[in-house]
């Protein structure tokens, strides 16, 4: 049976005319964003993904959508069928998956400038994602899954 886990993620917008930027894309219709997916320590529900299932949240996540409620940060439920750009690329970093995403200036242009002035801010946004799995295996000792 199919479970799904809901794992909260920082969203850090690259700035156009970064020198990396230039080297990504000269596309003005995308802004992108560097998204730490998750890393191989427990959330707040006291779940967790190990770091051996990293290749295959690296192999099949390229070009699952970003999706976000339109203008504000909210839950799964509102942010469902709204989406707001599309995950580009992916990479284990250390302990961490990394996503490159390409958000959509033109068609969620309101939602994308919150995005970036929030990060401008220093406040980089909050968002969840949810990832389906098989089985979980719950570890006695601290109660992780």
């Amino acid at each position: 049976m199919e479970k799904t886990i809901k794992i909260n993620s920082t969203i850090e917008l690259i700035e156009d005319g970064n020198e990396a930027f230039a080297q990504i894309s000269l596309n003005p219709y995308f802004q992108w964003a560097k998204i730490i997916v998750t890393d191989d320590q427990p959330n707040g529900n006291k779940q967790r993904v190990p770091k051996e299932q990293f290749p295959s949240i690296v192999k099949t996540g390229i070009n699952a959508p970003v999706k976000m409620d339109y203008g504000k940060i909210t839950g799964h439920d509102e942010a469902k069928g709204k989406p707001i750009g599309v995950i580009a690329q992916l990479a284990e970093e250390a302990n961490r998956v990394i996503a490159l995403a390409a958000l959509w200036k033109n068609e969620r242009a309101d939602d994308i400038a919150m995005l970036k002035d929030m990060y401008l801010k220093g406040t980089p946004p909050q968002v969840s994602w949810e990832l389906s799995y098989a089985e979980e295996k719950l570890n006695e000792e601290d109660g992780i899954t």
